[in-house]
């Protein structure tokens, strides 16, 4: 599946921080790092008003009823969180220790994955997993540690899902992850 990817134009750096703002982005973070979630979670509205209508994001299952139970969400805000994605956010937090502070930066409470996923929903910005069950059962399986893990397997194989339901989703909204 690598072999299809097409060849990227150069991109220009950010000169000034509004740049960020006129076409879809990516933010790259570690999981259990907690200054991007606050970023995105209080740029949200500034976000939505500048055209940004989705939020890809990682770990959270575009071919399952986790997102099901995003897309009742989105549809539906007022019926408030369905259960059964309130405790896997709830369980993401708690596995990639949400606030326990890595490589020295403090600790950052409430801006984990559920307090993103809800800011999203109040701006009216649609949430879109962008990972597998399979990118996950892969890796796991027998003891692994690629694909749906940890490693380059993992990376190249979340990256094609995700540019995979990206071009599928998008319909030309601008977009984040």
């Amino acid at each position: 599946f690598l072999t299809e990817s097409q060849k990227k134009s150069s991109i220009k750096p950010l000169t000034k921080p509004s740049d960020l703002l006129k076409k879809s982005f990516c933010v790259g973070e570690a999981h259990g790092d907690t200054l991007p979630k606050k970023f995105l979670i209080e740029n949200m509205e500034k976000l939505k008003d500048n055209g940004f209508s989705i939020l890809y994001m990682e770990h959270l299952f575009f071919d399952s009823i986790c997102q099901n139970s995003l897309n009742l969400y989105y549809d539906n805000p007022a019926a408030g969180m369905p259960k059964d994605l309130e405790i896997y956010l709830e369980s993401l937090d708690a596995g990639f220790k949400r606030g326990s502070g890595i490589r020295g930066k403090p600790v950052v409470r409430g801006f984990g994955f559920k307090e993103l996923v809800q800011t999203a929903i109040e701006n009216n910005i649609r949430v879109i997993g962008i990972d597998t069950t399979t990118s996950y059962a892969m890796g796991n399986a027998g003891g692994a540690q690629d694909f749906g893990a940890e490693g380059k397997d993992r990376i190249s194989g979340m990256n094609y899902q995700a540019c995979k339901i990206i071009n599928k989703t998008a319909n030309g909204n601008k977009w984040f992850s």
